[in-house]
């Protein structure tokens, strides 16, 4: 099982949003220590774009001692797709490094569900039961490749990577956890606004997925 995990440096609404010192930690080193290598079949894969804007976000990785794979930055679907082909498993999980806080813990049991249903393709996405931030897919070797061929000149899947994943396979499933509910309809990282209300969570509340 590989967690591939898309950051950059160049986002428009809040630019080197990794390297932002929240409560005395970088947001980064708080995405790493909830996205450990818990067992010796999952590996997480922080996958960024090649460009120079990225160097400083390449080097903080590498500095911790973890592993990056770098392509392109317009095209996501391509650098995905190029990391896949470097490191070759059979199960994948797609997640976005606005979502700084969930655990690599909580993925590898939503992997065992997806091995256990015997699913292409799952996602929390499709009826959502937890806020936004909170947001991964899981997918197959197999169905990635049948993906990429027939999205790999459409503008938006290399934008956005996957769009209506559900057409390309019978056995898509949306995973739905209850309990998880929260207060919050969001968690992403995108925004100052984000930004302040998650220093506001970490700061005030003490958040546990805040932790050293």
């Amino acid at each position: 099982m590989k967690i591939l995990i898309l950051m950059r440096n160049g986002s428009s609404r809040l630019p080197g949003k990794h390297l932002i010192n929240i409560g005395g930690r970088l947001i980064l080193d708080a995405i790493a220590g909830n996205m450990v290598n818990i067992t010796e079949d999952l590996q997480v894969i922080y996958c960024i774009p090649d460009t120079s804007s990225n160097d400083s976000l390449y080097l903080a990785l590498k500095k911790r001692g973890l592993t990056v794979f770098r392509g392109s930055e317009s095209n996501v679907l391509l650098r995905l797709k190029e990391c896949i082909a470097h490191y070759e498993d059979d199960i994948y999980v797609r997640l976005n490094g606005d979502n700084i806080f969930m655990t690599s813990s909580f993925l590898y049991g939503a992997c065992l569900l997806h091995k256990y249903m015997h699913a292409e393709f799952s996602t929390n996405v499709g009826k959502r039961s937890m806020p936004k931030g909170l947001s991964f897919q899981i997918f197959s070797h197999e169905f990635f490749q049948k993906y990429y061929v027939a999205n790999k000149d459409n503008l938006t899947a290399q934008e956005h990577v996957f769009i209506n994943p559900e057409k390309f396979t019978e056995r898509y499933v949306n995973l739905e956890f209850q309990g998880l509910s929260s207060k919050y309809e969001s968690l992403a990282l995108d925004t100052t606004e984000d930004l302040e209300l998650i220093k506001d969570m970490i700061i005030n509340n003490k958040t546990i997925f805040w932790n050293d």
